[in-house]
C-alpha cells in the first residue's frame, strides 16, 4: 500500500463550533452590494477511493480546512463568485513529513432565501487537484499529481458584525474526480476520487 494511500483512509474526528451572537446583530438587515470577498478556516474530513485501494466509506481522515473567496453581487439575493477550498494533512513516514492537500477552484452561485436574513446556500463547479510534500531533513520534494472535475456545495450564516463586516460559519462539501494520480512518471493510483467535508468560521466583507 502506497504511503498516500495509507494517508487518506484513516477514521474521522467530527468538530463542534459554538459561538453567542447578540439578538440586535441578528435583528439587523443584511447589506448586499457590489464586490464582495470573504475566508475561512477550520477542520476538514477528507476520504479518497481508488480502483486498488480496498475501499471503505467508513475510513476518513480529519485534517486542517480554509477557503478563499470573492464576487459579484447580482441582486440582494443572488452573488457570483469563485471560490478555493482546500484541505491538508501531515504525517510522519519513515521518518519523513509527507503532506496531502486536496484542492477545489470552482465558479460559485450563492442564494440567501432571504433579503433581509444571513443563511445562505451555495453550489458551483471547477477543477479539483490533489498534490504532496514530502520532507525529510533537507530535502523538500513538491508533486502535483493530478486534477479533474470539481463539485462544491454548501451552507452557511452571516452574522452580521458591523456596516461592511459579517462573520460567516459554514459547512462546504467538495468532491473531485482525479483518475490517475501519479507521483512524477510514475502512477500511483487510477479512478482516484476525492471528498472533503468541511467546516470553517470566517470573515466575509462588505
Amino acid at each position: 500500500m502506497t504511503a498516500i494511500t495509507r494517508l487518506v483512509n484513516i477514521s474521522v474526528l467530527a468538530a463542534a463550533l459554538a459561538m453567542f451572537v447578540p439578538a440586535t446583530a441578528l435583528a439587523q438587515a443584511q447589506e448586499r452590494e457590489g464586490f464582495w470577498f470573504g475566508f475561512g478556516l477550520g477542520v476538514g474530513s477528507a476520504h479518497a477511493t481508488c480502483d486498488d485501494c480496498g475501499d471503505d466509506d467508513d475510513d476518513r481522515e480529519t485534517g486542517g480546512a480554509g477557503s478563499l473567496r470573492a464576487g459579484w453581487t447580482l441582486n440582494s439575493r443572488v452573488l457570483l463568485g469563485i471560490e478555493g477550498s482546500a484541505w491538508t494533512k501531515t504525517e510522519k513516514e519513515d521518518g519523513a513529513d509527507i503532506t496531502i492537500n486536496m484542492y477545489n477552484v470552482s465558479g460559485t452561485v450563492t442564494l440567501y432565501p432571504s433579503e433581509t436574513a444571513g443563511f445562505f446556500m451555495k453550489g458551483g463547479a471547477g477543477l479539483a487537484f490533489v498534490n504532496s510534500k514530502y520532507e525529510e531533513g533537507n530535502t523538500t520534494v513538491d508533486s502535483d499529481m493530478g486534477s479533474g472535475l470539481g463539485l462544491l456545495a454548501g451552507v452557511g450564516y452571516d452574522f452580521r458584525l458591523g456596516r461592511r463586516v459579517r462573520l460567516t460559519p459554514a459547512l462546504d462539501a467538495y468532491y473531485g474526480n482525479i483518475g490517475d494520480v501519479k507521483f512524477g512518471d510514475e502512477t500511483l493510483a487510477t479512478g482516484w476520487k476525492q471528498n472533503v467535508v468541511a467546516l470553517t468560521i470566517g470573515l466575509t466583507f462588505p
